[in-house]
């Protein structure tokens, strides 16, 4: 397990301790606080191809990868595909099994996607999202995928449908934002963002940060999974 990651991506988010940066409510007397120190030593080159490069954050004890990728839509993908080969394979099968064998929907999960699933299928359902979201999906987002399928072998609609998952279900996860006398430094500000992915599943196995530096646009971070497209979080 990589529970390291969580604290660690804080870092690359200019997270800090927060002291009081409370909604409505502040912690029960007693409570225990964060103050393990944010981990800022440079990261780490590991290995890269045309267009990737792999880099490890966090202590070696409980590494993260950091994969920056250039180029075009396709090529960003393929070259994902190509430098996380064996990671994304892996990932993206044991999520697709997992959907199928262990996923449980709540009473969080809106009537609407639980009767969808359950007329549909769960692959039915995430090809109904699919096909809904496309007339506002950009072409980058398909060209990214057809790169990764090219590169990985993987189904292309097995890689998109994993994908739809987030959407399908409308994930959402927890955030904080702290600035003023809430944080240690006075005139900066800090975010935090946790995905709230259950335990069950594979995704505490497989953190990833990935740097975008696109052909056009602006560069951005992604903070998600192996061959994750779009964002489930990020910063620029």
């Amino acid at each position: 397990m990589k529970n390291f990651f969580v604290s660690s991506v804080l870092m690359l988010a200019n997270i800090a301790i927060v002291d009081g940066a409370y909604c409505t409510f502040g912690p029960e007397p007693g409570e225990r606080t964060n103050d393990f120190p944010i981990y800022d030593e440079p990261l780490r080159f590991v290995r890269s191809v045309k267009n990737a490069m792999l880099f490890e954050a966090g202590p070696s004890d409980s590494p993260f990868p950091v994969v920056h990728l250039w180029g075009t839509p396709y090529e960003v993908g393929f070259a994902q595909g190509t430098l996380m080969k064996d990671d994304i394979v892996t990932f993206v099968n044991a999520t697709w099994d997992y959907l199928l064998e262990e996923l449980i929907l709540t009473d969080k999960t809106s009537v609407w996607v639980q009767k969808l699933i359950a007329n549909m299928g769960i692959e039915g359902a995430l090809d109904f999202t699919r096909n809904k979201t496309a007339p506002f999906t950009p072409q980058a987002y398909f060209d990214e995928i057809q790169g990764l399928a090219d590169a990985t072998g993987l189904d292309y609609d097995l890689l998109f449908r994993v994908n739809m998952f987030p959407e399908l279900v409308k994930a959402q996860c927890s955030f904080i934002g702290a600035w003023g006398s809430a944080v240690a430094n006075e005139g900066y500000s800090y975010q935090l963002r946790a995905l709230d992915f259950d335990t069950i599943g594979p995704f505490k196995e497989f953190p990833q940060v990935t740097v975008y530096h696109p052909s056009e646009g602006n560069a951005f971070a992604s903070v998600g999974f192996p061959a994750s497209v779009g964002l489930l979080t990020g910063f620029s």
